[in-house]
């Protein structure tokens, strides 16, 4: 399956939902895997960033940020393969979400990377998400230049 940014929707239709935007992540993240259960937090004054906080035991725990690569990563179209998509009950692109990690690196000047190789991937529909390779990695840096100053 092909999934280009324009056929994503907005973030906000998942934080609508009675569950406050809890994922499952069956596999954890990619290197965590005790992160099944994630939360995502949304601020209107720090967009395009979205947190990806843990939840555990009703406690928080680790946080990331994400962003939503639509309208911010130009020509950004995933390929996953169809263990992936099963896995994720994906039946047409309008039903994943696609959120990528993003990284600050500080030093003299401030660097800010997103890992678009590693994207995690959550159904909108059941909440369900995986972090995965994406088959046409190639393409993609896990290191992407965001922004630098």
């Amino acid at each position: 399956m092909n999934v280009d940014e324009k056929s994503v929707l907005s973030v906000k239709s998942l934080l609508n939902q009675e569950d406050d935007g809890v994922l499952s992540i069956p596999e954890g993240l990619l290197g965590l895997p005790e992160l099944k259960h994630l939360q995502i937090v949304y601020a209107e004054d720090e967009l395009p960033f979205l947190r990806l906080r843990e939840i555990s035991d009703g406690k928080e725990c680790l946080e990331f940020l994400v962003i939503e690569p639509a309208g911010i990563i130009e020509n950004y179209q995933i390929e996953i393969n169809d263990e992936d998509q099963l896995f994720l009950g994906v039946q047409n692109p309008d039903d994943l979400l696609i959120l990528n990690i993003v990284t600050f690196h500080p030093g003299k000047k401030t660097r800010v990377t997103v890992n678009l190789m590693g994207p995690i991937l959550i159904n909108r529909r059941t909440h369900r998400g995986k972090q995965v390779i994406v088959d046409n990695y190639v393409k993609y840096s896990a290191e992407y230049l965001l922004h630098e100053e």
